[in-house]
């Protein structure tokens, strides 16, 4: 089996991660290895810097746990494809030493993954032995349901000792008796399956040791395909990468839908951009659309919920047609890109980084013969010119120069890469810095709940339907496609709704007066509602809409109903939907009161498609 084409989860000491540019180039080695999650350990950073740490990644996710008291030696994190940490129901974050993600697979399987960074001091017993009871409580509550458990990270002691010491039917140090534990519980070494004498994962001068691991219990070893121990080569760590790699065919298959969303660009229309013709080709297009769209609309029959939904989809589906050719943009205005110096070194420091890991001294041996390295070379050609041209670095030409020339030449440029990727990085954050000090100022004056947010450090919460959780047949369900989701809602409200909570109970006197009708209540404020809706009244109520909104879920903005034509505002103005709207009063449990009186169906047509 091809083990490029597997689910890959590694761990690697970093040996701290408060550099821009091996933050940037942590994320390279994830994306030239194709690892799907990367166990970080000795992050060195606190909770106030790991809150933005790679948030404006599109590709992954992360959780990060740090100890602000002792951050220059602790300090965990967990990086994930956004296709896989869509299935993460729960975190547990403990001290800036362990992270544990439980995550609900296809076929309802339950996988838990256990990063830990042990303590290297052996003063801090009483520390140890209380992370070593938190990852036995983990492990003794997943087993109960019948988790697939995956333990990894930097444990500070050595497996060949403790395997020694038990040899020889010695005692068992205390600080070995973590894998006492996950010996107990059926766990193996990944790497001692497929090795018999496992690679070293860290060296410093002479010293060398196995510390770094990835353990898994007895029920996901049937998916395990191998495990092996690798230098990282592009950023400075006294520690080797431990990846295990896992077969695709069962719980780690990548939801397609997901992997299909991640490639989709999405763009917005740029109202802004919009000139006095565009808007009237938009008109006159929706016009001609429609006018097709009538054959076959058939708006005379009784108004159903069903011929209303008809109506309204064949309105998003004209609008959407007709402004094809209006100006677009991406999402998020507000998120600045990166200066072009900055994104250009960015890209070529990735570039770089691919080639050194293929230039290897272990791989180099295949790339001697003048062919191979003409090939080789040719392949990267473009790349290197671009930049050697920019940096205005005068060398023999590539096409001539032997291997061992060449790899001389990418450690040069590599060096030099990151010199300017971090000069460039750095006044880009000044400027960054300067520019958001004087808006806080600015809004000091004008906006003064924006910059008590921001200096309070005051979160936007928010809330993302992209998972659900149910009970079906007494075992626990992840829904992530949009119809597994749809279908559970539905299910949900279907039953939910109708129960008599307070069934046979009387109410007492108190309740009861509260329940009464309110003398301050006058009904007849609500009679207007059975009028239809006049033109005139709808062209203003659809005039008076405030721009630069968000569209909801038809995606129909309030700038584009403002536009349309004679014909597509007769038919969403038609009166016997405005009439039979009127039942959608209650629903949108909005308070009409100080709302003109004729304009109350326009108020209950706005909640329909917004």
């Amino acid at each position: 089996m091809d083990i490029n084409n597997t689910f890959k989860i590694t761990t690697i000491n970093v040996a701290g991660l408060n550099t821009s540019l091996k933050q940037e180039q942590v994320l390279n080695f994830m994306k030239i290895n194709k690892i799907n999650i990367l166990g970080v350990t000795e992050t060195k950073l606190k909770n106030s810097i790991v809150e933005n740490l790679y948030q404006n990644e599109k590709e992954y996710t992360s959780w990060w746990t740090c100890d602000d008291d002792n951050y220059y030696s602790a300090g965990v994190g967990i990086i994930m494809e956004k296709a896989y940490a869509k299935h993460v129901q729960t975190k547990d974050l403990f001290k800036g030493r362990l992270i544990h993600l439980t995550m609900f697979m296809k076929g309802k399987i339950r996988l838990s993954i256990i990063l830990v960074y042990n303590y290297a001091n052996n003063t801090q017993k009483p520390e140890i032995l209380e992370l070593y009871d938190k990852i036995n409580e983990i492990i003794k509550s997943e087993r109960k349901f019948q988790s697939r458990i995956i333990i990894l990270g930097d444990f500070n002691i050595n497996y060949e000792e403790f395997l020694e010491k038990q040899r020889k039917n010695l005692s068992i140090p205390w600080k070995l008796n973590l894998f006492k534990i996950l010996n107990n519980y059926r766990f193996k070494d990944t790497n001692t399956l497929f090795h018999t004498k496992p690679l070293s994962t860290w060296r410093r001068n002479n010293a060398a040791s196995r510390i770094d691991f990835n353990w898994v219990n007895f029920e996901l070893i049937p998916d395990l395909i191998y495990a092996s121990t690798n230098k990282v080569h592009i950023f400075n760590t006294d520690h080797s990468a431990v990846t295990s790699y896992f077969s695709i065919d069962d719980i780690f298959k990548k939801p397609q839908m997901a992997t299909n969303r991640r490639h989709k660009v999405e763009k917005i229309i740029d109202y802004s951009k919009i000139t006095d013709d565009q808007w009237k080709t938009f008109t006159e297009q929706s016009e001609l659309i429609l006018e097709e769209e009538l054959k076959t609309l058939k708006i005379e029959e009784c108004p159903t919920t069903t011929t209303l939904n008809r109506v309204w989809n064949s309105i998003k589906q004209i609008i959407n047609k007709a402004k094809g050719h209006l100006p677009t943009k991406k999402p998020h205005p507000n998120k600045e890109n990166l200066p072009e110096a900055v994104f250009f070194y960015k890209k070529k420091l990735r570039q770089l980084s691919l080639i050194s890991m293929k230039l290897t001294n272990k791989k180099i041996k295949d790339l001697t013969n003048p062919d191979s390295t003409y090939n080789f070379i040719k392949q990267y050609y473009d790349a290197i010119m671009e930049l050697m041209q920019r940096l205005q670095i005068q060398r023999k030409p590539l096409l001539e120069m032997n291997i061992k020339e060449f790899k001389d030449l990418i450690i040069d440029l590599f060096k030099i890469t990151q010199i300017k990727y971090v000069e460039e990085d750095d006044l880009y954050k000044e400027e960054q810095i300067k520019y958001y000090v004087d808006k806080r100022c600015e809004e000091l004056q004008d906006n003064k709940k924006y910059m008590l947010d921001s200096i309070l450090n005051r979160k936007r919460k928010k809330i993302i339907l992209d998972k659900v959780l149910i009970e079906k047949n007494g075992q626990k369900q992840l829904c992530t496609t949009d119809k597994e989701i749809t279908e559970a809602m539905i299910e949900h409200y279907r039953n939910v709704a109708g129960k008599k909570v307070n069934d046979g109970i009387t109410m007492n006197d108190r309740w009861q007066r509260q329940y009464a009708p309110k003398d301050d209540i006058d009904k007849d404020w609500y009679n207007a509602i059975v009028k239809e809706i006049t033109e005139e009244e709808w062209k203003d109520t659809i005039q008076e809409l405030a721009k630069d909104k968000a569209a909801g879920p038809l995606k129909v903005s309030n700038e584009e109903l403002k536009h349309l034509g004679v014909n597509m505002t007769a038919l969403t103005l038609n009166s016997q939907f405005a009439r039979n709207e009127k039942k959608l009063l209650m629903v949108s449990g909005a308070n009409f009161k100080n709302v003109k009186s004729s304009h109350l169906p326009i108020q209950i047509m706005r909640f329909l498609y917004h």
